[in-house]
């Protein structure tokens, strides 16, 4: 449930990045085709939004 509220408040193009790389085991080259950005973005996105994530969930841990 705190997963996904977090990945609820990341920007739509990150949830899509972390959504396709974690749940379906896509590839970063894959989810570049698909969301037509190069490789590079795609790692970039994935890197900075699991970072977010990681503070989202760190602040709301007291709720657990």
């Amino acid at each position: 449930y705190l997963v996904a509220k977090a990945i609820e408040q990341l920007p739509k193009k990150k949830q899509d990045v972390i959504l396709l790389s974690f749940f379906l085991n896509m590839t970063n080259a894959d989810i570049g085709r698909l969301m037509n950005l190069a490789e590079s973005t795609v790692h970039y996105h994935r890197t900075n939004a699991l970072k977010e994530l990681r503070k989202i969930m760190e602040e709301h841990l007291d709720e657990i």
